[in-house]
């Protein structure tokens, strides 16, 4: 009797487990893409901003030579 009552209240305590770990993992995994996008954003940023500095380099030493 007692451990028919325990294995009910540990699966429904199981499930209930896994279906919060499952929404919170799938939270953190949305959080994580929109901030691999944000990511993702400022590098290509980052990367224009070289490129125009390379480009100004360029032509300054150019100038110079």
């Amino acid at each position: 009797m007692w451990s028919k009552l325990g294995d009910m209240v540990c699966s429904k305590y199981t499930s209930f487990g896994l279906g919060m770990f499952a929404g919170v993992f799938g939270f953190y995994m949305i959080h994580k893409i929109s901030e691999h996008q944000e990511l993702m954003r400022v590098q290509e940023e980052i990367n224009e901003l070289m490129n125009r500095l390379n480009q100004k380099t360029l032509q300054t030493s150019e100038q110079q030579s």
